[in-house]
């Protein structure tokens, strides 16, 4: 049973099973998709900092607004 589940005896039945993966060229349409996503996750980015800057903006001006009265 040892030898059966030995690492010498089980890896190279795991490599011959694996499949070499195979790259291919993307297509005009993946790569449009990709830069679209790009796009979008550089427009989802800025918009996270500029909602972050607009939260610490309110806090401070109700801050200011609790000290007037």
């Amino acid at each position: 049973m040892i030898e059966n589940f030995s690492i010498s005896n089980v890896l190279p039945k795991i490599i011959k099973s694996i499949r070499s993966f195979e790259f291919g060229e993307f297509t005009v349409s993946e790569v449009l998709n990709l830069i679209e996503m790009q796009v979008f996750s550089k427009r989802a980015f800025r918009n996270q900092v500029l909602l972050g800057k607009y939260k610490k903006a309110i806090s401070q001006l109700q801050e200011q607004l609790k000290n007037l009265k």
